[in-house]
């Protein structure tokens, strides 16, 4: 039976701890935003506490503090903590940023279950102390991307007693002021099923801060699901009513024997077969299911013995109560919240105790009910939700009318792997393609544009469904690591994001998962964004502009395989640049390749070096990383005839005999080989094929694969009819040898055959050249160089090239669906108009038709980036009104031009 923790939820203005919107740190691993302050504070204080969904400017929360109790009446006091000397002045760690990690840990991670083990797809981890009492505080804050879990976060507090005597008198509690609708208003609070459930009063919210301008909106539904509170096992008493007394979690005994080594010794990481400590060896071990804290039966928790409502000004709790409610906020100005604190717990010297709550928002009261039901299964697997894969690593490029995107493959060692899935929005929270509902109309996925999975038989939809809602696998496309899209407008912002996921296991269920994809705001206003998201405005490039480019030339060799490239990032595109590509087909058994920047021979450097990843017809060298912006394409060929009528053919003379080359076994087992030929037609008796007897033949065969150093082959005729020539569709082996007796290996069958219809062949005759071509693999003997020519465009244009400067729109319509959105505006736009085709550098300067100067601009940008912006402000700050507008371009050294565009309603 779950048993609450205590803890409360307020809304204040002023509160004692408030830290500074400089120590706030971002909780976002998923449609929850939590800004999170020390000792596992929620607050932000100009900034959103509690954003839902992420980047909407909704708020849900004004602040939310856990504490400690020691003592009891008038007595008690609140335990005050510094941080340990592990946190280096952090706020927290972020399991993200391992970099940031202090050398202590040695690069492990300090996990709830092992060091090494991260519970959830985000997590936060902080120490605190207090030495006075001998105690250690240890903070986690866990969120996960799963759709289960998406809306929601964990909030997990250890207490360690790490002094000589047994601390007696200790309570847990949390103190909360709510902000539904981010307005002030009073919300409605209530108790229900082991959870606080908070509604605004009037369903309506405004926002505040950062987003005091986003309008009115209708409010969600929040939840603090009170999961485990600390345990009380040291009184000798039943306190939870399960036929246990005095049971912990951390006690090293399987309390209720529910332990069984058939399916639990899997070891320290609860996953079987992976040999780890305590595997297999027929005792219960820390980690494994059913044993101490992975077992939440093991815990004697009870109900919280306090629990107080209040409206600001009007408090009515007990001695202890009301002594914490006014230390926390002294001045009770406002808001309507509540307190809670758990029943007395003891710790003895060496013993831990924990606490652990959840804040869930939600859509409609069905989802809120949902996700509470789902959060007893997620204790009951001790938070161990399948992780998602790493983040891919997403660059964009932007280009005129469209975007480029290329990431890394890092996530595909990810156990259960399957895809990418690109998201496209407007938004940065990608709330606008959040629009896939379950059974109940609740919103539970985001569509995405473009998707790419292994083509392994996983596709469709997976089995399991969530509430009706069923997570969507693809359609076996194959893997891609770029991607075009070329739906997009100038001038106009688009948010990218680009994520893994995972197959899911339909049977136990597991549900697919995927990466979080995070753009947050800070409390400036400041957009920030992941490795694998993207904030992206596609625009025209400066006048004069000549794209990057390459050439490849093969510089030595015979094959006829194909070494290509592609240009994903042009921008990294290097002028003067050369690559050589070398191939070895004689170490082993498969062809190897590699890559040398000789820019520089004297100092050249490999860039790949004996890879075996040739490209197939739909991978383009998928695996190979992009070096300047360049993806490398080599895709080898296996010797076989090239039928093509373009290397197949009569080069000389008229004759419509068919042209074949084959592999005949006959005379023993053909040897194929790279090479070209040429069936030379002449006079009778031109050369002897062997045969039984030499035969003599009007032609022939000679190899032309190196034309400079041509040589004749020699030659079998099977004589199939016995006349002692050689007639249309007997076989002509090219053969190595000249007698019966040395004549193999065999190379290749020529087939010349006349036409079925006798009385339209024209067979060939003195002169006749038949050609015959064959595909040929990359040798060790082959060569090929590509050189790079970087993008560039004209410094100095002249008046005429001047012509092609622009505005846009032209003109400019207040509200235009051409403008991007401003984040937290309420739907207003952005106002502006876009000054297009613009050389590397210029002025802008911007007259009304009185001639009055409004705004002077100075343009500098990169070649690639021929867009000046202007939002239709003067230099003092004021907004033009409509009318008619002058420009005057002026270049450094180069042309001037002026021209004209309207501001119209």
């Amino acid at each position: 039976m779950k048993k609450m923790i205590i803890f409360g939820l307020f809304f204040a203005l002023t509160y004692l701890w408030a830290a500074n919107d400089n120590a706030v740190m971002h909780l976002d691993g998923n449609r929850l935003n939590l800004s999170t302050e020390s000792e596992g504070a929620i607050s932000a204080g100009q900034g959103l506490a509690a954003e839902w969904p992420n980047a909407s400017g909704h708020e849900y929360l004004e602040t939310l503090k856990p504490f400690f109790i020691t003592g009891a009446g008038q007595a008690a006091k609140r335990i005050s903590w510094k941080p340990a000397p592990v946190m280096h002045g952090n706020l927290y760690f972020s399991s993200l940023d391992k970099a940031n990690w202090p050398p202590e840990w040695n690069g492990v991670w300090p996990g709830y279950h092992e060091n090494g083990s991260v519970t959830g797809d985000l997590a936060f981890y902080a120490e605190y102390e207090n030495k006075d009492l001998g105690l250690k505080m240890v903070v986690y804050l866990w969120q996960w991307s799963q759709f289960t879990v998406q809306n929601m976060a964990v909030e997990h507090i250890e207490i360690k007693n790490t002094g000589t005597e047994q601390l007696n008198q200790l309570s847990f509690g949390l103190y909360t002021k709510t902000n539904v609708g981010g307005d002030l208003d009073a919300d409605n609070i209530s108790l229900q099923d082991d959870a606080v459930h908070i509604t605004d009063t009037d369903g309506r919210g405004s926002g505040r801060g950062i987003a005091k301008n986003i309008g009115s909106w209708k409010t969600g539904f929040a939840a603090i699901d009170l999961i485990e509170s600390p345990e009380i096992n040291h009184d000798g008493i039943d306190n939870d009513d399960d036929g246990m007394i005095d049971e912990s979690r951390f006690d090293g005994i399987d309390n209720d024997g529910d332990w069984n080594p058939a399916t639990d010794d899997v070891g320290a990481d609860g996953i079987a077969n992976t040999g780890d400590v305590g595997e297999g060896d027929g005792l219960p071990t820390l980690g494994e299911p059913n044993f101490d804290i992975t077992d939440w039966d093991e815990s004697e928790t009870v109900n919280s013995s306090v629990f107080n409502v209040y409206d600001s000004g009007q408090p009515s709790f007990d001695n202890v109560a009301s002594s914490m409610l006014k230390e926390f906020d002294p001045l009770l100005t406002s808001g309507t919240g509540f307190i809670n604190f758990s029943g007395n717990f003891s710790l003895n010297p060496g013993e831990t105790k924990r606490a652990t709550f959840a804040l869930v928002l939600s859509e409609k009261q069905r989802q809120e009910e949902h996700q509470l039901s789902y959060l007893e299964k997620l204790r009951d697997m001790d938070y161990q939700v399948m992780l998602a894969p790493p983040r891919p690593e997403l660059q964009v490029v932007a280009e005129n009318k469209k975007v480029t995107l290329y990431w890394d493959s890092s996530a595909e060692n990810w156990p259960g792997f399957e895809g990418y899935k690109i998201y496209k929005s407007n938004d940065p929270g990608f709330n606008d393609v959040f629009t896939i509902t379950d059974d109940h109309g609740v919103k539970s996925a985001a569509v995405p544009i473009k998707i790419f999975d292994l083509n392994d038989g996983i596709k469709n939809l997976f089995p399991a469904n969530y509430y009706g809602y069923r997570y969507y696998l693809g359609k076996d496309s194959g893997l891609r690591h770029s991607w075009i899209d070329n739906n997009v407008n100038n001038g106009q912002k688009y948010y990218y994001a680009i994520v893994a996921y995972t197959t899911g296991d339909a049977d136990r269920p597991v549900f697919p998962t995927e990466s979080l994809k995070r753009i947050w705001v800070n409390s400036d206003g400041e957009l920030l964004n992941d490795v694998n998201t993207r904030m992206i405005m596609p625009h025209s490039e400066s006048l004069g502009f000549s794209d990057a480019e390459a050439v490849v030339e093969h510089t030595n060799g015979i094959s006829t395989a194909t070494v290509g490239y592609k240009i994903i990032d042009r921008t990294k595109v290097r002028e003067n640049a050369v690559y050589q590509i070398t191939f070895d087909d004689t170490t082993s058994a498969l062809t190897t390749f590699s890559v040398t920047d000789i820019t520089h021979p004297d100092n050249p450097l490999v860039l790949v070096q004996n890879s075996t990843e040739f490209s197939d017809n739909g991978s383009e060298n998928e695996n190979l990383p992009l070096f300047d912006g360049l993806r490398f394409i080599l895709k080898d060929d296996e010797i076989a005839w090239n039928s093509s009528p373009d290397e197949t053919k009569w080069i000389t003379g008229k004759s419509n005999w068919d042209i074949q080359l084959v592999l005949n076994g006959n005379l023993g087992v053909a040897v194929p080989v790279a090479a070209d030929y040429e069936v030379r037609f002449g006079k009778a008796n031109s050369d002897t094929a062997l045969f039984t007897t030499p035969i003599p033949v009007p032609f022939q065969v000679w190899n032309v694969t190196d034309p400079t150093h041509a040589y004749k082959e020699n030659l079998l005729v099977l004589d199939q009819n016995g006349n002692g020539a050689w007639d249309s569709g007997e076989l002509i082996y090219i053969v190595k040898g000249n007698t019966l007796s040395n004549f193999k290996p065999i190379f290749w069958s020529i087939i010349l055959s006349a036409p079925a219809d006798s009385t339209t062949s024209i067979p060939p005759v003195d002169g006749d050249i038949a050609q015959i071509h064959t595909f040929k693999p990359f040798t060790h003997s082959d060569v090929y160089h590509l050189k790079t020519a970087a993008m560039k465009a004209e410094k100095s244009p002249s008046d005429k090239a001047l012509d092609n400067v622009a505005v846009v729109p032209n003109p400019y319509i207040i509200h235009s669906a051409f403008e991007s959105k401003s984040l937290y505006s309420g739907g207003q736009v952005e106002r502006s108009v876009h000054f297009i085709n613009l050389p590397i550098s210029c002025s802008i300067k911007i007259f009304n038709l009185r001639g009055r100067l409004l705004r002077s601009l100075a343009h500098h940008s990169s070649v690639d980036n021929g867009v000046e912006s202007w939002d239709l402000k003067d230099s003092k700050g004021q907004t033009a009104s409509y009318g008619i507008y002058i420009f005057f371009i002026d270049v450094p050294g180069g042309g001037k031009c002026i021209g004209r565009f309207a501001i119209i309603r």
